[in-house]
Parts: C-alpha cells; structure tokens; sequence
C-alpha cells in the first residue's frame, strides 16, 4: 500500500519516511527523493542511535542502513524459541544510557544487546529477556527512565523491568481505567 508508517528528521536536514511497502524514502530539502528498498519493505520503524546509526525495523528483520549508499545490514537476534514459531518482529527500540540496547518484540518479548565491547550495531548479538517472557509476549513501545527502567506497552499492561537486574514488576490494565468524558469518542 505503500502508506506511511514512519518518519526520523536527518540531522542533514533530509526526513527518512519509511513505508509500507515501498522501503525508505529520504526526501531531501529541495524535495528531491531517493528511495531505498529494506529487507521486504514494511517498515515498522525508524531509530537513530545515540552514535547517529539508522535503524530501520520492517516484518522481515531490523538493520542498519547506511543512509548514503542504501546498503542495509541485518542485525543478529539469538532466539531461544522454538523453531516452529514465528521469528522476532521489533515493534521499537530504546538505548540506554551505558550503552545497552533494549528491543520490544511481537510474540517473543524482550531482547537487550549489552555494551561490554562497544562495537557497531550490526556486529552486536541480541539475546533473549528471559524474564520478561514470564510477563508479557509482545511489547509494542519501550522508553528508558533516568532511574535505570525500562517501561514497556504490552499485551499484559505496562511492565517495568530493572535494565541491569531485571527485577520486573507488571503494572495490571485494571491500574490504568479509560474514561471517556461526554462528546468523546
């Protein structure tokens, strides 16, 4: 369909918009547009890095892509699932400040790439949360807190798991009732 289902400001000032269906578009200043295919084309996602990496999340993998050349990298997940199961698919991304790398997943969980051996991104192994397969199956956003949380959206409410302990605590969707106020839809 080719609609639009993500969009990353450059810091050359070109826009990255990435589509379902027709790959990365990064349209410059003067409107010029250069299109690059990524994996199958359905873009889930666009991250930049704290180093300036681009990462770009579609149904098929996520990778690295090299925004001059269009040469795009997978990145290496470990899975510990069952091989009859769908692969890892990365709804988001979030980077923490020592440098680990946390993935929410469709169906698989958590995933973190520690920065022991800071290395680049698609050189770096992502392995399994175990403990957050306990909580929840699909994380669909995560965002980092200054105190070393991690949060995620999930399938089983919101969930905060320690980023270096993984002590984990699930926050239930009774927690969080939707009240609609009159004339709202």
């Amino acid at each position: 369909s080719n609609s639009v289902s993500a969009i990353l400001p450059h810091e050359s000032g070109r826009t990255l918009i990435g589509t379902y269906g027709g790959g990365v578009n990064i349209v410059s200043l003067t409107g010029d547009t250069e299109v690059f295919s990524v994996g199958d084309n359905h873009v889930i996602f666009l991250h930049r890095t704290a180093d300036g990496t681009i990462l770009v999340g579609t149904e098929s993998g996520t990778y690295q892509l090299d925004t001059h050349t269009g040469h795009a990298v997978k990145l290496r997940l470990l899975d510990s699932h069952d091989s009859s199961q769908t692969k890892p698919v990365i709804w988001d991304i979030v980077d923490t400040e020592n440098g680990d790398m946390w993935l929410a997943t469709m169906h698989h969980g958590l995933y973190v790439s520690r920065d022991e051996d800071p290395k680049a991104i698609s050189e770096r192994t992502f392995l399994p949360v175990p403990e957050s397969a306990k909580l929840c199956s699909t994380a669909y956003a995560i965002e980092v807190d200054s105190q070393g949380y991690i949060w995620c959206s999930t399938n089983s409410g919101l969930v905060r798991i320690h980023a270096i302990s993984h002590d984990a605590q699930v926050f239930s969707k009774s927690l969080f009732p939707l009240t609609l106020r009159s004339g709202e839809s």
